[in-house]
């Protein structure tokens, strides 16, 4: 039994029962909607003891259940063990919605209790467009009184984002903004996430591990633009190009407050998917709403200036640079047979995270890790966003696969690459699985397609050659990634079917997207190959293409040649040629004398 969990859950139960409330509703969110949210608003983990990026916890008089999706299965089943939550494997067959759970077990007069700071507006239509006859509470926060700890918000220093990186200034980007809100005849917009924000007025802060934000709110109008957050923290050369851009500061917590300015002779534009049910409670009824579904500026966010483009690819050449420095040492250390078993310095999968981040360190311009180090060596890189930790680290072995997702976040771009990689002999099993998802993302990244083409219809490429081999993965195919900003960025990407966050957005030049199938098999190992790519005009009229931007080879030993096509044998040559010429000028002569042997043609 997890003593600790179940004592948490214990408090809540016993305000519930003081507050006359049946069911309580936690999602992962903060009060912006944030996939990645600060330690303060960790209150799903705090009840649950489930630390995955998505989930929603359901907690009742008698029982409590935890949805989220296929990533994170194996992860969930782990650590809700013992605590008396159970898992429901969100999309799976037969497992209800959180919203359809709680209909069957509250009736008509039962109070539901959630914090409406916390919940989007989209996803409180649907809970209660489901709960008929329940009340709902939306002014209840479940951590107060009960966690007692509970770390303050984060307010650390933000600073300005040179234009030399942003490619245009804030006063520019707000122009364009004002003229989008022209055409929608909005008088006023309010954007509260926290991407949005800091590529809107070119900041980065660090509230959110890994994700370069800051914690903020901001209202644009035709003639007036006004930044909700701390504005000791802003630091001067910040403070100096928001007054530039005509931007003025008001504290955080006026937010709300100022939102009830607004009159029925205001047009205000939100976004129902990333504004909290708490904004649209404000401003239903004292303002003509207008909603969309993203915002203006999440849509921009996407598309790449040319100086961005530049600086993404300067980016992934100098991440590839790590990369390398990595797969070198652990080819002398396991495979080649030159460091011998006793001074191995990589001997666990944490070794391997550390080494990864001291090398990204080393590179021009880097800013730390853009997520948790994924290195899962043999049954854990079947667990598909696993992040070893001090009680879970396992030892490396000279045999078989490690999966080792990663990136990092320089001030020229945002980078994320999973590389699987032999340590050792292979079983017949495994090369077949590796070469399988090879074809996936080598047919993907090949793809030509017409202008309005959207990602879900790409999506089939990646997973024929495993659907042909009766073979799945429960995990979309590619996400956006931002621009020194969040490795998870919408609304486009490449999954089997379009939702709330990649929706049918058509693909667009200056858009980075993740090109990542994989294999996962409980107990033995898991297959991820992942590359970025940017969509670019194809030489036929009104067709566009991928180029890829990761720049690191893929491991040769590991693949069965007869499974490819001819057409993906000479892709893999042509990127390893390419990896090779672009990367060998910056590497140390026995990195590059490596790297020679490493991408040598099929």
């Amino acid at each position: 039994m997890n003593e600790t969990i179940v004592t948490r859950l214990e408090a809540l139960r016993a305000k519930m029962r003081a507050e006359g409330i049946d069911a309580v509703y936690i999602p992962t969110s903060d009060y912006h909607n944030s996939e990645y949210v600060g330690d303060y608003f960790q209150l799903r983990a705090y009840f649950s003891g489930f630390t995955g990026s998505a989930g929603t916890l359901v907690v009742l008089k008698d029982e409590a259940g935890l949805w989220t999706d296929g990533r994170y299965f194996l992860q969930a089943e782990e650590q809700l063990a013992g605590t008396g939550v159970d898992l429901y494997k969100a999309g799976e067959k037969g497992v209800p919605a959180p919203e359809a759970f709680l209909a069957g077990k509250l009736a008509g007069g039962n109070v539901l209790a959630l914090d409406g700071r916390t919940v989007g507006e989209a996803e409180y239509a649907k809970i209660e467009g489901a709960l008929e006859g329940v009340l709902i509470r939306t002014d209840f926060d479940p951590a107060e009184n009960v966690w007692a700890d509970r770390p303050a918000p984060a307010a650390r220093p933000v600073s300005a984002f040179p234009v030399e990186y942003s490619g245009r200034s804030a006063a520019e980007k707000l122009a364009d903004l004002r003229e989008e809100m022209e055409r929608k005849g909005a008088t006023a917009h309010v954007i509260t996430s926290l991407d949005d924000i800091a590529w809107l007025f070119n900041l980065r802060g660090s509230d959110v591990e890994y994700n370069p934000v800051f914690l903020s709110f901001a209202v644009v109008e035709r003639t007036a633009a006004v930044l909700f957050t701390d504005g000791t923290r802003l630091e001067a050369d910040a403070a100096g190009s928001l007054a530039e851009a005509g931007v003025t500061i008001a504290p955080y917590d006026e937010f709300y407050r100022y939102l009830g300015k607004f009159t029925l002779e205001d047009s205000v534009l939100v976004s129902e998917t990333q504004a909290s049910h708490r904004v649209f409670a404000v401003l239903e009824g004292k303002t003509n709403v207008i909603r969309c579904h993203f915002t203006p500026v999440t849509v921009a966010k996407q598309l790449r200036n040319d100086t961005e483009r530049v600086n993404v690819c300067v980016a992934h050449r100098r991440d590839g640079v790590a990369v390398v420095k990595l797969l070198y040492r652990l080819d002398k250390e396991y495979r080649s047979g030159s460091v011998r078993e006793g001074d191995r310095r990589l001997r666990t999968e944490l070794d391997v995270s550390r080494a990864l981040a001291g090398y990204r360190a080393e590179q021009p311009n880097a800013k730390g890790p853009s997520f948790e180090t994924i290195a899962g060596y043999g049954p854990h890189g079947a667990i598909i966003h696993y992040e070893p930790t001090p009680e879970t680290d396992a030892p490396l072995d000279a045999n078989g696969f490690l999966l080792l997702d990663s990136g990092g976040q320089y001030l020229e771009g945002t980078t994320d690459i999973t590389r699987t990689i032999a340590l050792g002999p292979l079983t017949d099993e495994q090369k077949t699985d590796f070469t399988l998802v090879l074809k996936g993302t080598i047919d993907l990244a090949m793809a030509k397609f017409p202008e309005g083409t959207c990602g879900y219809t790409l999506d089939i490429l990646a997973r024929k050659a495993l659907w042909d081999a009766g073979l799945d993965y429960n995990h979309g195919t590619g996400h956006g990634v931002g621009h020194f900003l969040c490795v998870h960025e919408g609304p486009a990407g490449i999954r089997r079917v379009p939702g709330d966050r990649v929706d049918q957005i058509p693909l667009k030049p200056g858009m980075v997207i993740s090109d990542e199938p994989g294999i996962y098999r409980a107990g033995s190992h898991g297959v991820r190959i992942e590359n970025l790519v940017m969509v670019v005009r194809a030489e036929e009229e009104g067709f566009l293409q991928f180029e890829t931007l990761t720049c690191v080879p893929i491991d040769r030993s590991a693949i069965r040649k007869e499974l490819l096509s001819p057409a993906e044998i000479d892709w893999l040559d042509g990127y390893h040629a390419w990896v090779r010429r672009v990367l060998t000028p910056l590497l140390d002569m026995p990195e590059a004398v490596w790297l020679e042997q490493a991408t040598q043609p099929l």
